[in-house]
């Protein structure tokens, strides 16, 4: 299995849980849509700047519809262009917030961007909602999703006849963020030899290979990803294995989720219009700094 998410569940040498599946992020996109502005399909060639310009094209404002889904989160959002600008949230192993930084900056910059121009669905108006279900009601032309609403999207008919993914457009640089969930077994538990043998089957490519082949998750045993790729033969699932090559895993450090926490109110204040997004940062860095610090 790919050694990133092996290190995910290491410390101090040992393991403690089986990675089991794992995701990476791309760009849902509707070909129905695109047909009609006439515009390209998204592909490995799109770059920041193909990417803003396709999303103004297939923008129809005045018919409430919009180029993207660029809600204010973070995963499938301003850290995936975060990392694309090759800046990043967190830095000298998660003490310190990366936000002062300017690379992260640019990075939330950008994906404001989109709403700031009016080619992404208004920030009010994706209360609520996600951009998966904008995507399916046919309001938006591309959302960034993750390798887990596969199933959503391609089992709803809209979804099958309509939408494909392609990878995520490359910034500076390629990048995506990625996860990956484990077995693991309690320190506490009565039936620890139980509990192995099960965890030991869980692990293997034959039951790796038949979660596969539902379709739902990509397995992490290294082999089995295919049977899910082809869970959806006709989709172009293959971009989501592919992206583990260049797939940043989500921050997991000492009270990183707690700065995590924080980012979405002071972000805000950019996209409502009350801060830049310059000013905004640097709010939120003095902020997330002091929940590090505990």
């Amino acid at each position: 299995m790919p050694e990133q998410y092996l290190k995910a569940y290491t410390s101090d040498g040992k393991l403690y849980g089986v990675p089991k599946d794992f995701d990476t992020n791309a760009l849902f996109y509707n070909k129905t849509m695109f047909d009609e502005a006439g515009v390209s399909y998204p592909d490995d060639t799109w770059t920041w700047k193909t990417w803003q310009d396709a999303a103004k094209k297939l923008t129809k404002a005045d018919e409430n519809i919009y180029g993207l889904a660029a809600p204010l989160t973070w995963q499938g959002g301003y850290y995936e262009t975060i990392y694309q600008n090759e800046g990043s949230p967190f830095k000298d192993g998660g003490k310190k917030s990366g936000f002062s930084d300017q690379a992260t900056i640019d990075g939330v910059e950008f994906w404001y961007d989109f709403t700031k121009n009016g080619s992404a669905t208004p920030l009010k108006e994706m209360a609520g909602t996600t951009g998966s279900e904008l995507l399916l009601n046919g309001r938006v032309a591309m959302s960034v999703d993750g390798s887990y609403m596969v199933p959503v999207i391609f089992k709803e008919k809209y979804g099958k006849d309509n939408i494909d993914v392609a990878p995520l457009p490359k910034g500076k640089t390629r990048a995506t963020t990625s996860n990956s969930l484990a077995n693991v077994i309690s320190a506490n538990t009565k039936n620890a030899d139980a509990a192995k043998r099960w965890v030991a089957y869980l692990s293997t490519k034959e039951a790796s290979e038949k979660v596969a082949e539902s379709g739902v998750v990509i397995p992490a045993y290294q082999g089995a990803a295919d049977a899910w790729i082809n869970a959806y033969p006709d989709k172009n699932l293959k971009v989501f294995t592919e992206a583990v090559n260049y797939a940043i895993p989500l921050p997991n450090t000492k009270n990183s989720s707690a700065a995590i926490a924080i980012e979405g109110d002071v972000l805000g204040k950019a996209w409502t219009g009350e801060e830049s997004v310059q000013a905004a940062s640097d709010e939120l860095a003095k902020k997330a700094n002091a929940l590090l610090k505990k």
